[in-house]
């Protein structure tokens, strides 16, 4: 099976990946430590390759979605997407204490996860369309980022 698809599922799961390997990124995104789970277990129902909205009886927790879209396929190798990721808390969360003092805590996912994409070169050329700030539910908090990929040939990984 190689249909338009099957590279949007594989990149996406090569992202997420990507993204939870990063300790910069995982601390951020971990607000208690269980050290009877592996990291990835510990992130299953916060990190999703997925867009998604909590509801009021989901945890309180640090959320990272991961999206992919397909925007133009101008020839039979070639396709261009856009890559939508959002990040999102409740208040009680947003605040993170680093060493000299307390900072948002959305700012630092959004500075980590875009160096971790795009500074230190994923692999695949990714330029920042936007970034917005979202409110997906009461008392929520978070950024929407969106990055295009162009030139995307078919049978990543």
């Amino acid at each position: 099976m190689n249909g338009n698809f099957t590279d949007v599922i594989s990149y996406k799961k090569t992202l997420v990946n990507h993204l939870i390997s990063a300790n910069e990124i995982t601390e951020l995104l971990l607000t208690q430590l269980n050290p009877n789970l592996t990291t990835e277990e510990q992130l299953q129902n916060q990190v999703l390759d997925f867009d998604f909205t909590p509801e009021a009886e989901d945890p309180e927790t640090v959320y990272l979605c991961v999206d992919a879209d397909i925007t133009r396929v101008p020839s039979r190798t070639i396709k261009e997407m856009e890559i939508t990721i959002h990040i999102f808390t409740v208040k009680s969360l947003m605040e993170y204490v680093l060493p000299e003092g307390p900072a948002n805590r959305i700012d630092l996912l959004s500075d980590r996860i875009d160096s971790c994409l795009v500074r230190e070169n994923f692999g695949i050329r990714m330029n920042l369309k936007s970034s917005n700030i979202t409110k997906p539910f009461a008392g929520y908090y978070g950024r929407k980022i969106i990055y295009t990929i162009s030139q995307f040939k078919r049978g990543y990984e």
